[in-house]
């Protein structure tokens, strides 16, 4: 549902009569709020091992959206949480969720540009992990650039901190042809919205790039999915 207007208006896309972003436009309230449902499902129980692995405390979510990851990991936990997402309505819905589960003395949600992390007001030598789940794809709709200077500046500003990301993989086409799951559906819905998928390889010689080794990685083909614990 969330993709529907993009699907409705394949045939303009692929003959380049109308845009993405600018004709039309995914419904942003469904992806969030089916990125929360997948999350349950392998994101949160792969995370929480990792981080009660290395005994994480202090995590900060860059584009945290209405914090549901945050909820997910704090509800049963003792650790503390901080969100960044550029949406106001996000975060005010965020904060809502945050007061239903009890919550508002152990995670922190903050309007800002995680682009301008220096502008947010946080107590970085505080944090033990950065944190981004299914973002960072995002920003690579025209070139790799915007990311690399986004870790460049993660890297100036938290050093010698973990960086836990979650991406989603292209996988390659011959193996979506044989075996046409959900991920085949994926990568159309990603392609007509001109996100980027890199490959496993290419997402850790990105990260390499700005001086970030690779600690521990798990990957999960069968969802184009993986993890990488950066430092």
């Amino acid at each position: 549902h969330a993709y529907a207007p993009l699907f409705e208006n394949s045939s303009f896309l692929l003959r380049k009569d109308k845009v993405y972003k600018k004709d039309i436009f995914r419904r942003e309230k469904y992806v969030a709020e089916a990125s929360a449902e997948v999350e349950q499902w392998i994101p949160v129980p792969v995370v929480k091992r990792i981080i009660e692995n290395y005994n994480f405390k202090n995590i900060l979510d860059l584009g945290c959206g209405s914090a549901r990851f945050l909820i997910n990991l704090c509800i049963d936990s003792d650790l503390t949480g901080y969100g960044i997402d550029i949406s106001q309505e996000s975060i005010g819905y965020g904060n809502k969720l945050i007061k239903e589960k009890a919550l508002e003395k152990r995670i922190k949600l903050m309007v800002g540009d995680i682009f301008n992390i220096k502008q947010v007001n946080i107590d970085y030598d505080k944090i033990d992990v950065i944190t981004s789940m299914y973002v960072f794809h995002e920003f690579l709709r025209d070139d790799e650039d915007k990311l690399i200077g986004l870790l460049s500046t993660l890297k100036e500003y938290f050093p010698n901190k973990y960086l836990l990301i979650c991406e989603l993989c292209r996988q390659p086409m011959e193996i979506l042809r044989k075996d046409p799951t959900a991920i085949l559906e994926h990568h159309l819905l990603h392609a007509f919205s001109k996100q980027g998928l890199m490959t496993t390889d290419e997402w850790r010689e990105l990260f390499s790039k700005v001086g970030y080794s690779s600690i521990e990685e798990k990957h999960f083909d069968f969802a184009g999915q993986s993890y990488f614990l950066l430092k």
